[in-house]
C-alpha cells in the first residue's frame, strides 16, 4: 500500500509558525507539496522523540512501523524528513501518524515534537492504496486516550483547514485545530 497521495485543493502558502514548523507535511524533501495538517505536538518531557513515541506506542497504542512514504517537515527553517512513524496496523484502515522531534528549543515547552494525525482507510483504485478520509478523528483519539493516562492534551485553534485533494478525489480538510500534549 502506499500513502495517501494528496494534493491541496486551494493553492495557498501556510504561513504560520506553530513551535518553528509550518502546518502542513509536504510530499517532497524540497517541502512543496503539501499533505497534512499539523494537529498534534508533544511538549516539554513529552516533547523529546523517544518519549512522545512511547507515548503513541504505549498509551495511544499505535505501535506498528506502517508500510508508507515519507513525508517532510519545515522545522525552523529546514526541510527534513519525519524521524518515525507509527500507526495501528501496517496497512490497510487505520490510524496513523509521523513524528519529527523539532530543533529549536520552545521558551515555554522546551522540546516540541511534531506528530500530524489522519485515519487511513484502503480504496479500490489500484494507483493509490489508500487515503486520509480524517485528520481530526485520529487526533482527538489520541488526545482522548493521553488524558486519560493523566497528561495534559489542550487544544488550539490554528486555522489549517485548506482541503487536501487525496489520489481518489475525495477533499479532506482538518477543523483546523492542534493538540499539545504535555507532561
Amino acid at each position: 500500500m502506499s500513502a495517501h497521495w494528496g494534493s491541496l485543493l486551494v493553492p495557498s502558502q501556510a504561513s504560520a509558525d506553530d513551535f518553528g514548523f509550518r502546518e502542513y507535511t509536504y510530499g517532497a524533501s524540497t517541502c512543496t507539496g503539501i499533505k497534512d495538517p499539523m494537529n498534534f505536538y508533544f511538549g516539554l518531557q513529552l516533547g523529546f522523540l523517544d518519549a512522545a513515541t512511547g507515548v503513541i506506542e504505549n498509551t495511544v497504542t499505535w505501535r506498528m512501523n506502517p508500510i508508507a512514504s515519507d513525508q517532510w517537515f519545515h522545522d525552523d527553517g529546514v526541510c527534513q524528513k519525519q524521524d518515525r512513524q507509527r500507526a495501528e496496523f501496517i496497512t490497510g484502515d487505520r490510524h496513523h501518524t509521523r513524528l519529527n522531534q523539532g530543533r529549536r528549543l520552545d521558551p515555554q515547552f522546551l522540546h516540541i515534537t511534531a506528530s500530524p494525525m489522519h485515519h487511513d482507510t484502503v480504496v479500490l483504485d489500484p494507483l493509490c492504496g489508500d487515503v486520509a478520509d480524517s485528520f481530526d478523528s485520529s487526533r482527538n483519539l489520541a488526545a482522548q486516550r493521553i488524558q486519560a493516562a493523566g497528561w495534559f492534551a489542550v487544544f488550539t485553534q490554528t486555522g489549517n483547514s485548506l482541503g487536501i485533494v487525496q489520489c481518489d478525489g475525495r477533499v479532506t480538510r482538518s477543523d483546523g485545530r492542534y493538540v499539545l500534549a504535555r507532561n
